[in-house]
């Protein structure tokens, strides 16, 4: 008899795990074999993600509303420009920058998020370059052509990248492609000013210090960091030359 009341504790002991891990997930929905600390900072965790989205989604759209009203308010410039393209890259400039920054805030959707930029700066400079331009002259072949090699090297150096540079996590082709995008505009100066030159130094400053300097910080970060360089100077691209500089 005590032989039989022994195994019957034993076996209900046995149970207890079982139905606790039961409960556990009826009542709290976790994992069984993950402890509620690990839930609860998983939580923490996907708040502060989300607090970090909508705050960088609120300073992406404030900028743009000022730029908007900066540019809207800004009286349109008069007599020749020595850069007359000046404005369209600027144009060029805000909208790329802006589509980088969501796309590291929506970052599953990052890559589509900048071809659709790209296309959109594609087309408003399209359809706003002659008018950006009226009044600034009219760009020299030399400076188109510059624009046109610059843009060419781009893409068949991006193009080679898995050969010429060592891919060594998933972080490092975004950042390298950041980096000949920055050395690119180097080559539009003629086209372009000494802005572009400084969009260029920032630019690479910002992808070698993801890539080599603090290889731990997330490339998000340094990607929405370069779209917000863009959209600077490409604010200041935009309506420098009708503030009469």
């Amino acid at each position: 008899m005590g032989r039989i009341l022994d195994f019957e504790i034993r076996g209900s002991r046995a149970h207890v795990p079982n139905c606790s891990r039961f409960v556990a997930v009826m009542l709290h929905r976790d994992v069984p074999n993950v402890p509620r600390r690990q839930n609860i900072a998983s939580m923490l965790a996907l708040n502060r993600s989300m607090l970090l989205r909508a705050i960088g989604l609120l300073v992406l759209v404030i900028a743009l509303i000022a730029l908007s009203v900066a540019f809207e308010t800004t009286a349109p410039p008069r007599g020749p420009h020595p850069y007359p393209m000046i404005r369209g890259g600027g144009l060029f400039l805000v909208v790329v920058g802006a589509s980088l920054v969501a796309g590291a805030i929506f970052c599953k959707l990052l890559w589509h998020v900048l071809g659709a930029g790209a296309a959109l700066a594609s087309v408003a400079l399209a359809f706003r370059a002659e008018t950006l331009g009226a009044t600034l002259g009219a760009p020299t072949n030399g400076q188109i052509g510059a624009v046109v090699l610059s843009i060419l090297g781009e893409i068949v150096i991006i193009f080679l990248l898995p050969q010429l540079f060592p891919l060594r996590d998933d972080r490092t082709l975004p950042l390298a492609i950041l980096l000949v995008v920055g050395f690119h505009f180097i080559f539009m100066a003629p086209a372009f000013g000494p802005l572009i030159v400084v969009l260029s130094v920032l630019t690479i400053a910002n992808a070698g210090f993801g890539l080599w300097v603090r290889p731990s910080l997330h490339w998000h970060v340094t990607w929405a960091v370069d779209g917000f360089i863009k959209m600077g100077v490409g604010a200041v691209m935009l309506n420098l030359p009708a503030l009469g500089t």
